[in-house]
């Protein structure tokens, strides 16, 4: 569902700090880097270490980062700093990598929408790729700002822009309160089917 505060935080993002590190607002740039780095999908300590260098910086200064002799080197001294301080506290890597998680999601996930026509909404260009591409062709982003963008603007202009063309239609708060009511009534019918007769489904 698409209301007010996902609008707002599409252009202004709470900040999310993980292992002491602000992270910067996740943007088209850094995912570009977290798979090519194989660590978009956190599921252990090694990718959360490289996840988070990538995404508390700006994506442009990881870029000179990841050229940079010192890269894995860093790594290393985070592995052994987290090594020392999960000892005493078993729960925190999978508590660190939840949250990582969180980060990626709220930035990542698309509004609810109704699709038009016979627009199936498959793709045969990767996503990301196919996003940078929509932003840049139909949005005139150049290719630095497109990189630039907070996802979930990117995510925003993308789905209004295809709003605009009236290929889909946003999924609002009173689309959403119908769909409430009716099933509220759906199921209130359903129960009194079931007590007047019996095996009613």
């Amino acid at each position: 569902m698409a209301n007010d505060a996902d609008h707002v935080a599409a252009i202004l993002p709470e900040p999310f700090v993980v292992l002491g590190q602000k992270l910067k607002p996740l943007t088209l740039g850094h995912l570009f880097w977290l798979e090519k780095l194989d660590c978009k999908s956190v599921g252990n300590l090694n990718d959360l270490i490289c996840a988070i260098l990538v995404c508390s910086s700006d994506w442009q200064s990881f870029e000179r980062t990841a050229s940079s002799w010192s890269l894995r080197l860093r790594l290393r001294v985070w592995q052994w700093r987290l090594s020392w301080r999960w000892r005493k506290d078993k729960g925190g890597p999978l508590k660190a990598i939840n949250l990582f998680n969180q980060y990626l999601n709220e930035a990542c996930t698309p509004p609810d929408v109704f699709t038009k026509g016979e627009n199936n909404g498959k793709i045969g260009t990767p996503w990301l790729y196919h996003l940078k591409a929509v932003l840049q062709s139909k949005l005139g982003y150049t290719r630095a700002e497109a990189l630039s963008l907070t996802m979930r603007e990117a995510v925003y202009d993308y789905y209004a822009q295809a709003e605009l063309n009236g290929t889909i239609e946003l999924v609002s708060e009173s689309d959403r309160e119908m769909q409430r009511i009716a099933n509220e009534n759906h199921n209130r019918l359903q129960e009194l089917g079931r007590e007047r007769f019996g095996s009613f489904n």
